[in-house]
């Protein structure tokens, strides 16, 4: 009776332990999760940063476009021009430049966002595979105490609070059988 009752100590011990880390196991899987939607939402705004960068491209295109043209307007007049004219054209020129300065800053923020996105989610999928190998093991250790609890002969009155708790409840007062 020590005996049976020194086992069914441990069980229980062994059970408890289990639900706790089944609890941290659901906890866990609940941060990823989350982790997992800040990172959709990253992704969703790379995308809206590749979308700005490429109008930004077209932008500075059309801007040097009208640059070169200005300057071959310019170069095919003589030395006459109107200065309003040319205030014109230097004014376009300093809008390309900062066009061309607002692209590349973009693009900037667009290559720190990727990094750290890919980082996030090389970390995620690491813990991920993480919980899973602890789920594993914590599955298996179910089944090991399910084994041996249905491997007693008998089932104690303390032992059957222990089996509702692994989902197994006694046919009949000597021997416990699955759910």
């Amino acid at each position: 009776m020590d005996a049976q009752a020194a086992t069914i100590a441990k069980l229980n011990k062994v059970l408890q332990g289990k639900l706790q880390n089944e609890k941290e196991l659901q906890d866990v899987v609940k941060q990823q999760e989350a982790k997992m939607l800040q990172l959709i939402d990253k992704s969703g705004e790379v995308t809206r940063l590749k979308e700005e960068v490429t109008q930004l491209k077209r932008s500075l295109q059309r801007a040097e476009t009208e640059a070169k043209v200005l300057w071959e307007e310019m170069r095919g007049q003589e030395a006459k021009g109107d200065a309003a004219h040319v205030q014109e054209r230097v004014l376009l020129r300093q809008e390309v430049d900062k066009l061309r300065l607002l692209l590349l800053e973009k693009e900037d923020e667009n290559v720190a966002v990727s990094g750290n996105y890919l980082e996030q989610v090389r970390g995620l999928e690491l813990r991920l595979s993480q919980a899973q190998k602890m789920l594993r093991s914590q599955e298996e250790l179910q089944e090991k105490v399910k084994e041996v609890l249905l491997a007693l002969p008998e089932v104690p009155p303390e032992l059957r609070a222990l089996l509702q708790n692994v989902g197994l409840k006694p046919n009949s007062e000597k021997s416990p059988a699955p759910l």
